[in-house]
């Protein structure tokens, strides 16, 4: 849990710095189990948009991802201190508007990998994005951040770039790229949030091999099965085919199983 307070004083201390004209704002999380939309909503909920909103993502409402502007006395900054949470968002400091971080964040809904593959990017997970930040070189994260002058994550740390690069308008998404080294970095931070999501996506699925097993077995058989998958390679998002292949692979050894395990009770 990030130390308390240390979010509150950055976050006075780099709009202090940016000055006059500059606009305080939070990309809040649509999964995170702290529920940081709804908080935010019932102390605040004055400024707020979703991030999908006019996209082809715009009926994901569960895990929809919110663009709010605060105040810096809002109630809700006191949530945020209090929460155990640690994936409720981020924080960015701004000196231009509304609309013009909220189009560039919407053009970061996917990201191109080094092979040109096509990727949801979970730029509103801060356990996620804080690191990516500072694994770019200066070019890539000013082109990341873009409109944001700092980035401030729940821990306190600030991320800000040179301010060198002129802010432009965005071709359409995905048009970031990230290298192999910064995918490399990635995938390793990324390992223990895929096998969750992969997990999470199974049990979505009628009739699920995990149910065969208890919840460490399960977890271990999915984590072997990614290793498989994976080939040694960096990976950090299953496609469909590949989430369709690993579930057949796991089918077909819950199968196998089974008339050992009954014979045993």
């Amino acid at each position: 849990m990030p130390e308390r307070g240390a979010f509150r004083r950055c976050l006075e201390a780099e709009l202090e710095q940016a000055g006059e004209g500059a606009s305080l704002y939070l990309v809040l999380s649509g999964t995170s189990e702290g529920e940081p939309v709804r908080h935010f909503y019932e102390q605040d909920g004055l400024i707020a948009r979703p991030l999908f909103l006019g996209t082809a993502y715009s009926g994901w409402h569960e895990v929809m991802p919110y663009l709010a502007q605060i105040d810096p006395m809002s109630g809700f900054l006191d949530w945020i201190e209090e929460t155990e949470w640690g994936d409720w968002g981020w924080a960015a400091v701004s000196m231009l508007s509304f609309d013009d971080l909220f189009g560039h964040l919407q053009s970061l809904i996917k990201i191109r990998m080094p092979d040109q593959r096509e990727v949801f990017f979970r730029y509103w997970d801060a356990r996620f994005f804080g690191p990516l930040l500072s694994y770019l070189d200066d070019q890539s994260l000013a082109a990341m951040m873009g409109p944001v002058k700092v980035a401030i994550m729940p821990g306190g740390q600030p991320y800000q770039h040179s301010g060198l690069l002129p802010v432009e308008k965005q071709e359409p998404s995905p048009w970031f790229q990230l290298t192999p080294e910064v995918e490399r970095q990635l995938s390793g931070l990324c390992w223990h949030q895929l096998v969750d999501a992969t997990l999470a996506e199974l049990h979505r699925i009628n009739g699920s091999p995990l149910l065969s097993w208890p919840p460490e077995v399960a977890r271990l058989k999915v984590e072997r099965q990614l290793r498989r998958l994976s080939r040694g390679q960096p990976i950090t998002e299953l496609s469909q085919p590949d989430l369709a292949h690993l579930h057949q692979c796991l089918l077909q050894e819950a199968r196998k199983a089974s008339p050992i395990r009954s014979s045993t009770v």
